[in-house]
């Protein structure tokens, strides 16, 4: 298992898993099943500790002493892809904007307007 702190860590298990191309298969989301370099499985899970670490685990034996492994950099490019379009997905079924007339611009009588955009508010200057 290793802690997942930025892609610079993943750059060699990324380069060799670009020259192995190993097969990545979806078992749930954050379990993922890789191949081997010999045709042998392994398990990827991809998870976010209790205070926020992201975390990640594969059941090869360079894992398992905490060396970061090419199925672990295979398994979350699928698994970044996924989030990405599950953020997608959630932001386009959120509910319509709402707009609230708040305040007006200093010297101006033109007044501010505040987007709800899910759990974000963004100022509409007219």
């Amino acid at each position: 298992m290793f802690i997942l702190k930025g892609i610079e860590q993943l750059e060699k298990a990324i380069a060799k898993a670009k020259k192995i191309r190993p097969r990545v298969e979806f078992d749930s989301f954050g379990r993922y099943r890789v191949s081997g370099s010999k045709g042998r499985f392994y398990r990827v899970i991809c998870k976010r500790s209790d205070n926020g670490y992201k975390l990640v685990e594969c059941t090869c034996k360079g894992a398992e002493k905490g060396l970061v492994c090419y199925h672990a950099a295979a398994a979350l490019s699928l698994h970044v892809a996924l989030a990405r379009r599950e953020q997608a997905t959630q932001m386009c079924t959120s509910p319509a904007k709402e707009t609230d007339e708040v305040t007006y611009l200093p010297n101006t009588r033109e007044p501010i307007r505040v987007e709800n955009y899910g759990s974000v508010r963004l100022p509409v200057y007219n």
